[in-house]
């Protein structure tokens, strides 16, 4: 059975490092990212990353 994970502010510096730990360790990964934010964070095997585009309303 796979483990999966949900991460919020999967483009940022902590959340970018998160999802590529969680990777390394054989989890599935869903996070959730604003459409405006910048994926040059994404880690190089993003095709396993399931990127969720929404937009967070305040």
């Amino acid at each position: 059975m796979m483990l999966c994970a949900f991460v919020t502010g999967g483009t940022g510096f902590i959340g970018a490092n998160l999802v590529r730990s969680l990777l390394l360790k054989g989890y599935s990964v869903r996070a959730l990212v604003r459409p405006d934010s910048c994926l040059d964070n994404l880690p190089k095997n993003w095709c396993v990353v399931r990127w969720l585009l929404r937009a967070i309303l305040y």
